[in-house]
């Protein structure tokens, strides 16, 4: 444990108290003791509680989608969430720490591997994109810590210590996702922080077990394990990987903590604090697991803040920067998390496209939770007939032929007036780093911009995942899937490759294809004319990026962790550096191809 000094002041008829703050700091980095008086180093009778009542500062976990076993995302979406995020988040805006201003000139510890080994110098003709604020992936802010519950987070004086700290505010059950967190107050805003898939997966396998549903959880424990054989590009043993995680799991749920975990999970969520503790447990009781968990756990929280960070650079071409979303590493001390700022002036992408198509009455969520429940029916659930009799006309409603072409007319009149700027380029960029599943209207936004025109904002980017370059031939199981290779090298054919059903998923509708259907028909209509100059935009951007500085900063992030080396749930320095190695060679491939 960690004890961290801090001061806060506050005034209380016209008096000013200081206070001095003595928080234990566990590997989760939570604080678990509170304020002590400057003085006599005794715990404060008066203005704030110290006793800390265990409040869950987590969503709900739906269990992830089965179209993407290696991210099993949740489409948790409605009119007001987002998947894994605010359906209203444009990301923090730190105060960075000048520690970290290093990230420009940070070592070049690594090299990557084959294919991206050697630099790329810009041709003499390409424009070098620069960054005057901060080198690009300068992602990470250290703070002193972060607190999960809720009486500590409502309290004035533990709010005016944000500026170095995240004290809860809310649970993040309205916001949707399937990752767990909270949302927290950051430089007095609030923040939606939580933690990557894959403690998420552990905290699903426990709801598993809980549940009755053994199988259901070995297949979430066999998600994370398929995550880090990705990373680690074939380098880990997955398949006794897989048997040393399926017998340390169940061998935690016998002990104190695994028992109490799940019986929590029967009726509560299980928050950053318990999937945390899972983890850990599972690598003190089999030190093997340190590496193959370690991994997935650290770059899903990584890529999720480096990938935005190198969009977030991308869309300043049709945002302004007040609307540029931002996503940080939050280090406190012995953890990693990811944060971004909550903002009330943005509209989900998914409820922009479809409630043309809904009556007035019906959210996007609650018309897809109707899909749901009338395909479960048909496979033998015991639904309610009435309640199904409800949901049977609710979708004869949507899906009537009238409807449908009155609600894509209606589309296509909102688009040609008002536009919808950057769709096409989220796209692509999304489809460079490498998104399947996620790849959607659900992990967007839409805000108005100064010229009154549409503008569409990425975020929750969870980048560096698959090789997306190349086209996969249709087999007997699945069609034709499109890569950003050729439409980089031919951008007229941008309609064609980014509305397919192989990059633009239609999980945002899941259940309503008829509603998809119109609104891709209407995509392609009103905003044919904008794709291709769309594309070309990005492939400059690519070809003029400072690829050897930004290759430097990612892979510095490394030695930037280095002070996290002794937590019991980190992995091997040279493995992270293998990764970031890796994720370099991802981004230089995009460059050379774009340059091409």
């Amino acid at each position: 444990m960690w004890h961290v000094q801090g001061h806060v002041s506050s005034a209380d008829d016209d008096t000013r108290s200081i206070f001095a703050y003595r928080m234990m700091i566990t590997p989760s980095g939570v604080a678990r003791d509170w304020p002590h008086c400057r003085m006599c180093r005794e715990p404060l009778e008066h203005g704030m509680e110290s006793r800390i009542t265990p409040t869950s500062g987590a969503a709900s976990l739906p269990l992830p989608a089965a179209d993407d076993a290696a991210s099993p995302r949740s489409s948790a979406t409605a009119d007001d969430r987002h998947h894994g995020t605010d359906a209203r988040l444009a990301g923090l805006t730190p105060r960075r720490s000048a520690a970290l201003a290093s990230a420009a000139t940070a070592l070049d510890c690594v090299t990557p591997h084959a294919a991206g080994s050697r630099g790329i110098g810009a041709p003499a003709s390409v424009p070098v994109v620069h960054r005057p604020d901060r080198p690009i992936f300068s992602i990470i802010r250290p703070i002193a810590f972060l607190s999960t519950r809720a009486d500590i987070g409502g309290h004035r004086h533990a709010t005016s210590l944000s500026g170095n700290a995240v004290v809860f505010s809310r649970s993040k059950a309205t916001l949707g996702g399937s990752d767990v967190g909270m949302v927290g107050m950051l430089d007095g805003q609030e923040h939606l922080v939580k933690t990557g898939i894959s403690r998420s997966l552990l905290g699903q396998a426990v709801q598993c077990c809980a549940k009755g549903q053994g199988a259901e959880a070995d297949k979430r424990l066999g998600y994370i394990v398929g995550s880090a054989a990705r990373l680690l590009e074939g380098t880990m043993d997955k398949q006794a990987t897989q048997q040393w995680l399926t017998l340390a799991f169940h061998a935690f749920l016998d002990t104190e903590k695994g028992k109490k975990l799940t019986e929590k999970a029967q009726t509560d969520a299980l928050d950053i604090d318990d999937v945390c503790e899972i983890h850990d447990s599972l690598v003190a009781a089999d030190p093997r697991l340190r590496n193959p968990l370690g991994i997935p756990a650290l770059f899903d929280v990584i890529n999720v803040a480096a990938a935005q960070d190198l969009v977030n650079a991308l869309q300043g071409r049709h945002l302004s920067r007040q609307n540029i979303p931002d996503s940080s590493l939050l280090t406190p001390p012995d953890n990693a998390f990811i944060a971004s700022r909550l903002i009330h002036d943005a509209e989900p992408l998914d409820t922009f496209l479809t409630k043309a198509f809904l009556p007035p009455d019906v959210s996007l969520a609650q018309a897809k939770q109707a899909a749901v429940r009338v395909k479960s029916a048909a496979a033998g659930s015991g639904a309610q007939p009435d309640e199904l009799a409800a949901d049977h006309a609710l979708l004869a409603r949507i899906n009537d032929p009238v409807n449908l072409r009155s609600g894509k007319q209606a589309l296509i009149d909102i688009l040609r007036h008002s536009g919808l700027d950057g769709l096409f380029s989220s796209l692509l960029a999304r489809l460079t780093l490498g998104e399947a599943s996620d790849l959607g209207p659900d992990n967007m936004l839409v805000i108005p911009g100064e010229d009154a025109r549409h503008k569409v904002i990425s975020i929750d980017v969870t980048g560096f995942r698959y090789d997306r370059e190349k086209d996969t031939p249709a087999n007997s199981r699945e069609p034709l899937r499109h890569g950003w290779g050729d439409v980089i090298q031919h951008p007229a054919r941008a309609l064609q490759v980014l509305l397919d059903a192989s990059v633009m998923s239609s999980r945002y509708a899941k259940g309503l294809d008829g509603v998809h259907a119109m609104v891709i028909e209407a995509i392609r209509e009103a905003l044919a004319w904008q794709a291709m100059p769309e594309v070309e935009m990005v492939k400059r951007w690519y070809a003029a990026l400072d690829v050897d500085s930004a290759t430097s900063s990612l892979r510095s992030l490394g030695d930037q962790l280095k002070d996290m080396s002794d937590a019991g749930w980190m992995p091997d320095a040279a493995l992270v550096n293998q990764v970031l190695a890796r994720n370099s060679s991802f981004l230089i491939n995009v460059v050379e191809k774009a340059r091409k």
